[in-house]
């Protein structure tokens, strides 16, 4: 039984998702996420004790995936592809947080939370003489602005992007590529260079 509840508890999650990414975080409630999944309402407070404490355990799955990429790319063999790839498949967690970041109050605290433990990770993979760097103020908004918001919203609006431009996405991908490395590519350089 327990296995059961272990994968409905996944289905509640994917839904909660889902509806999160569509109508908001505000607008999605917990008797349409357990009409969706099927299950009774008391089973998702069974597993998790609010609506905030779902979104928390979507967003911590979140993280775990990516702590288990960056572990993957110890030896550099991910590239921007494999982060793309893993972006582009979490693009309604993505939309979720861009969401509830641009809300007045606390909302914006989830993307930056988000944002704190993803660069804290990508600091465990980096050279030696950037981690210093990855510490300091700096470091943070330079990531936060030139990597993490642009890669988030390119993994969102991709798609919208091919059908709006008529165009595919493996040619705005390569485009994006390009961007990025002028931009935040360029800046990894200069701290390389500035040793």
């Amino acid at each position: 039984m327990a296995k059961k509840n272990t994968g409905r508890k996944q289905v509640i999650m994917d839904i909660a998702k889902t509806l999160f990414s569509q109508k908001g975080y505000d607008a999605a409630s917990v008797d349409e996420i357990a009409a969706q999944a099927g299950v009774p309402k008391s089973l998702i407070y069974y597993h998790f004790k609010s609506k905030e404490e779902l979104l928390n355990a979507i967003t911590n799955q979140f993280i775990a995936e990516y702590e288990r990429l960056i572990e993957l790319n110890i030896d550099g063999h991910i590239g921007i592809d494999g982060y793309y790839n893993f972006l582009y498949e979490n693009r309604e967690f993505l939309k979720i947080i861009i969401m509830e970041s641009l809300k007045s109050g606390k909302g914006s605290m989830l993307i930056f939370e988000t944002a704190r433990k993803v660069l804290k990770h990508e600091s465990k993979d980096s050279e030696n003489e950037l981690i210093d760097y990855y510490k300091t103020h700096g470091r943070l908004v330079a990531e936060f602005f030139t990597s993490i918001v642009p890669f988030a919203m390119f993994a969102c609006y991709a798609d919208d992007w091919c059908e709006y431009f008529k165009t595919d996405l493996e040619t705005v991908k390569g485009d994006f590529v390009i961007a990025y490395r002028q931009t935040h590519g360029k800046f990894h350089q200069s701290l390389k260079g500035s040793d």
